[in-house]
């Protein structure tokens, strides 16, 4: 530890001491209270919760648009209920539109298609649903 000499009785001292351990000079300058510390946050970029909400309200509509986009037409259901149940009933369902026992109703709607079935009676089924390019095909 390196020693210097107290300036008032010049005594070697430690450069460490507070005071002169044989006259009681004191010999360190008084310590500096603490500076307070600061500590700023960063600034938000985004927009918070407004933007998540107008980043879903963007993303539904997106989705909306691609699934009205490739729902499937008429011909496209029609052809799925044939390629599923066979010729015949494709052969019976033109029958039975012709001499009115079954009405077949495709049903055009934002995001999905329908083709239905109205029978005798007032029964109505729903043959097959088409939705992003996609046919399911009701059993019957």
């Amino acid at each position: 530890m390196p020693l210097e000499p107290c300036p008032a009785c010049g005594q070697q001292v430690s450069v460490r001491a507070p005071h002169c351990p044989h006259c009681g000079h004191p010999l360190a300058v008084p310590a500096t209270p603490p500076q307070p510390v600061v500590i700023e946050r960063p600034q938000q970029g985004g927009l918070g919760a407004a933007g998540c909400v107008l980043f879903l309200i963007l993303l539904a509509v997106v989705a909306g648009v691609a699934a009205a986009a490739t729902k499937p037409d008429e011909a496209a259901l029609r052809n799925a209920v044939v390629a599923k149940h066979g010729v015949g009933f494709g052969i019976g369902a033109a029958i039975g539109e012709t001499i009115g026992t079954a009405k077949y109703t495709y049903h055009d709607y934002i995001l999905f298609s329908t083709l239905t079935m109205h029978g005798i009676g007032g029964s109505e089924r729903t043959l097959a649903t088409g939705y992003f390019g996609q046919v399911s095909v009701a059993a019957l």
